[in-house]
């Protein structure tokens, strides 16, 4: 590991490099295997920019990636506004497809209806602000061993990464604390985070007190750069777009979500929080606080609302859609039920081959002489 903006920047030639991505992947494919489509259009489309840029051609790696969730939705059986563009299929969509509900739209209408956006949304310009549940954390799996972004760059690819489906400012948040979160476990004890060849969550491994100090490191590098400055105002998402990857404009997506920024500097805050409004608390936040506090990585027996507290009626409805699926399944799902981890995780595997052999090759090409 080396460092870059006091965050490490893993080798992708180190030996422990495969596993680590390995497990990363894996962990997610376990946790999500609904949303294994959101996981290969993440690490895919980031991988593509990593290819192109090994042949000396640049590439805008979230554009990369809003074109793998435009095959997800294709994947899925959804129809994408005409605007969109048509990818050319993807080998992982047949799988994708297979190992997703069948009732996919109906459990998450406003996901569906996000995938389907005909022109790619950003964190200053998103349709989607209502939407803050978690479904979006498979697309940042590999953002925290992406071997080239330092800390401006890689928080705002987290949050360019998020907003293309989740426009909510507490998703774009902690969408941006989890990655760095992570990036900063890299580099704290890698004897806690790097034996990880069985395919265990590296979270699981790390003890509470690397998770104390990489949330301390975190929060003190979205600290505010001008202290003595003014609240963030209702314009901040759109001043963020326009300042590009600062430290400040960072520090401003997080003062924008006061239950994240809550969180992080207190992981008790969302317990505190979900006591005296229950499901008023965003998944994504609900989310960040097992990140940071280590609780495990499955998820809470039904989220609420994609939206949150702010949910319009339509999030509403999918909040009951979303606790009626996690109750109740389809008996194809719950016959199903048992193979779906070993074939997620197959996926997840084959997605990791085809990463570590990419950034190998760029890291060969370009990172080690500094391109």
């Amino acid at each position: 590991m080396s460092t870059m903006d006091s965050l490490p920047i893993p080798f992708p030639d180190a030996a422990e490099y495969p596993a680590l991505v390995r497990a990363a992947l894996r962990a997610q494919a376990r946790d999500r295997p609904e949303l294994l489509g959101a996981l290969a259009a993440g690490i895919e489309g980031l991988r593509e920019a990593l290819d192109w840029s090994a042949q000396g051609v640049g590439a805008d790696e979230t554009a990369c990636v809003w074109l793998g969730d435009l095959r997800w939705a294709r994947a899925l059986g959804l129809n994408p506004e005409e605007a969109a563009p048509m990818p050319p299929r993807a080998w992982w969509e047949p799988e994708a497809a297979r190992l997703a509900p069948a009732d996919f739209a109906e459990r998450h209408p406003l996901l569906a209806r996000a995938l389907c956006a005909g022109d790619m949304p950003y964190p200053a310009r998103t349709p989607f602000t209502e939407l803050a549940d978690d479904a979006f954390l498979p697309r940042l799996a590999v953002l925290p061993l992406h071997p080239r972004e330092g800390l401006e760059q890689l928080g705002q690819l987290a949050v360019n990464l998020t907003a293309l489906t989740h426009g909510h400012s507490e998703a774009l948040a902690a969408g941006l604390v989890i990655v760095l979160h992570r990036r900063a476990l890299l580099g704290l004890d890698a004897e806690a985070v790097g034996d990880a060849g069985d395919g265990a969550d590296p979270r699981r491994r790390a003890p509470a007190q690397l998770r104390e100090r990489a949330r301390r490191r975190v929060l003190e590098l979205l600290s505010p750069r001008d202290p003595g400055g003014s609240a963030p105002s209702a314009g901040l998402l759109a001043s963020y777009g326009a300042t590009g990857a600062t430290r400040s404009g960072l520090a401003r997506v997080l003062a924008a979500a006061p239950l994240s920024a809550a969180v992080l500097a207190d992981p008790d805050a969302a317990g505190t929080a979900q006591g005296r409004g229950g499901d008023q608390v965003p998944g994504c936040v609900r989310a960040l606080a097992r990140e940071l506090t280590g609780a495990g990585i499955a998820r809470p027996e039904a989220d609420a609302a994609d939206g949150g507290a702010a949910a319009d009626s339509e999030a509403r409805s999918e909040a009951d859609s979303d606790e009626a699926s996690e109750t109740s399944q389809s008996p194809m799902a719950r016959a199903g039920l048992a193979p779906t981890y070993p074939s997620a995780e197959q996926l997840a595997d084959r997605l990791a081959e085809r990463w570590v052999e990419t950034a190998r090759r760029w890291w060969g090409v370009r990172g080690a002489s500094g391109g």
